[in-house]
């Protein structure tokens, strides 16, 4: 038996949600014990600007991002068959990293 966890990032909440209940559908369909779901904290990063490159020091402005994160781990016998259909149906602003221990 092979337990397989599947990190995904975000930048868009919604998006995330959205992957997360697919999988959980195919995961069902094939009758796949989940063995947990959770939500990391939300990771913040502020990048600021200077909007003029010449003197004006004080002319800056700043942008946050907001990365959206969790992890879902699942056992499953046959990890190579659902790796291509998970890739491939992923939306283009996810980012999916997949780890899987045999036992």
């Amino acid at each position: 038996m092979k337990t397989v966890t599947l990190k995904l990032k975000s930048l868009d909440k919604i998006t995330l949600n959205i992957y997360l209940l697919f999988i959980k559908k195919i995961l069902l369909n094939i009758s796949t014990k989940i063995n947990s779901i959770y939500r990391l904290p939300i990771t913040k990063r502020k990048i600021t600007v200077l909007k003029s490159p010449h003197v004006h020091k004080k002319a800056m402005e700043q942008f946050e991002l907001k990365i959206f994160s969790s992890v879902l781990s699942f056992d499953m016998f046959y990890v190579k068959l659902l790796l291509p259909y998970i890739y491939t149906n992923k939306p283009k602003n996810l980012k999916v990293s997949i780890n899987y221990k045999i036992q």
